[in-house]
């Protein structure tokens, strides 16, 4: 689908069997101050009528940076208009004005539900350009911050995901575990989220004398909730209905559009740069790479549900071999 020149409306250049081409475009419907106005019936259809509602500037990118200027009929998105460019961070240009060590904070702050995740690969990327060697000790705690911050990251995915769909039980269950993780962060690095706690050669300082026990136990109590959240949704008609078979990308087009993590291994790409470039001695760790077989929305959960149990997998194993050393 292309786009007449200087306007939104859809112009047919050969469009496929399964590409709806409607009369008229998004922009043919008055707007005021730039949004739509409510929602109007655009047009009547055999199946009911369509209709135009605005969804947005929303969150699903990050705090109110997406809109979507959308024409559906009933629950079925027919059409769907993006409008990008709410928000832009700065970061590229503030990381050109400070020093390696000054940047690491902006880090925290660019996926802000994986803090210490950003750390790890900016520390990784300029430890490469320096020829930095990590000792041994800071690389093991390094995979185990790392591992925690996915184990949080998914639980809000998991959590907010359920709470679009009307499950707010799932929603205070996945915080209160991502709270656990939490408090590991606060007792290394005396704050809770946006830590800079990986640091370029290393990491800031030591973890705590009860760092491992503190893991350990978050862990001995998270291994059975996994189960739990799996018997709460997996086989729940509702969320069935609500994920399985919807949103569906191919595994062609997930490696067309530059997918990664959890949603290029949901439509089937068995790749994971932990196992396929491995960094922080991840080849030392015995873990399983999940996939999906058909790319919707039910299997991007299930895989992050099953990665979940293979962080909880790594890091135990990273705990067991923690040593003293330097940092």
């Amino acid at each position: 689908m292309t786009r007449a020149p200087g306007t939104g409306t859809p112009v047919d250049a050969g469009a496929g069997p399964d590409q709806r081409i409607l009369p008229g475009g998004v922009d043919a419907h008055p707007r005021v101050g730039g949004f739509v106005e409510g929602l109007s019936v655009v047009e009547d259809t055999p199946d009911g009528p369509l209709m135009e509602l605005n969804m947005g500037p929303q969150h699903p990118s990050t705090h109110g940076v997406l809109r979507l200027v959308l024409r559906v009929e009933g629950e079925v998105v027919r059409y769907a208009d993006p409008e990008v460019g709410y928000l832009h961070t700065g970061f590229e240009k503030d990381f050109e004005r400070l020093t390696y060590h000054q940047a690491t904070p902006l880090t925290d702050r660019m996926d802000y539900l994986s803090p210490l995740g950003n750390n790890l690969g900016y520390a990784l990327a300029v430890e490469k350009l320096l020829g930095e060697t990590v000792p041994v000790r800071a690389q093991r705690i390094r995979v185990i911050l790392a591992e925690l911050a996915r184990i949080g990251s998914h639980l809000i995915w998991l959590g907010t995901h359920a709470l679009d769909l009307g499950a707010q039980s799932g929603f205070l269950y996945a915080w209160r575990d991502r709270e656990r993780i939490l408090e590991i962060n606060e007792a290394c690095s005396g704050v809770r989220m946006m830590t800079s706690f990986i640091r370029v050669g290393g990491l800031m300082a030591d973890v705590p004398p009860d760092f491992a026990t503190m893991v350990r136990a978050f862990l001995n109590d998270f291994r059975p909730h996994c189960d739990d959240y799996a018997a709460m949704f997996t086989e729940n008609p509702l969320w069935i209905d609500r994920t399985r078979g919807l949103g569906t990308i191919s595994a062609a087009d997930a490696l067309d559009f530059g997918f990664t993590g959890p949603c290029l291994r949901g439509s089937g790409v068995s790749y994971d740069v932990r196992k396929d470039a491995p960094y922080s001695g991840y080849q030392e760790y015995d873990f399983e790479v999940p996939v999906g077989s058909h790319g919707d929305v039910y299997d991007r959960y299930l895989v992050r549900i099953e990665e979940m149990r293979e962080s909880i997998r790594i890091v135990e194993q990273a705990v067991d071999r923690l040593e003293p050393g330097p940092v």
